[in-house]
């Protein structure tokens, strides 16, 4: 089964690595964080909040994010520890305060 779960860009690195890739932060709701290389023509704004294609088992448990085919191209994705609940609340703040009546 598969689903798309939104994650949030919550940084981009300035600087590039040797390969001319950014470093980009990107958080789930439910703190779920992974870490993706990009280079300059794809990487994301901070903010952003992009749908990832998740892979998920028959009782819906996640198995794997596709962040490649969702993020064009993104490199070397890099699961995280999950980010802490301010840090979650901080980054989509923004996001929620859009939504808000």
């Amino acid at each position: 089964m598969n689903k798309k779960t939104p994650f949030i860009v919550a940084a981009v690195s300035e600087n590039t690595n040797s390969f001319g890739l950014h470093s980009v932060i990107m958080i789930a709701r439910s703190g779920t964080a992974f870490q993706v290389l990009q280079n300059s023509l794809n990487k994301p704004e901070e903010g952003v909040v992009k749908n990832i294609n998740t892979k998920c088992n028959e009782e819906g448990e996640v198995l794997s994010y596709d962040f490649t085919l969702s993020l064009n191209g993104a490199e070397c994705p890099n699961q995280l520890i999950n980010a802490p609940e301010e840090v979650v609340s901080e980054a989509w703040d923004s996001v929620d305060e859009i939504f808000r009546d």
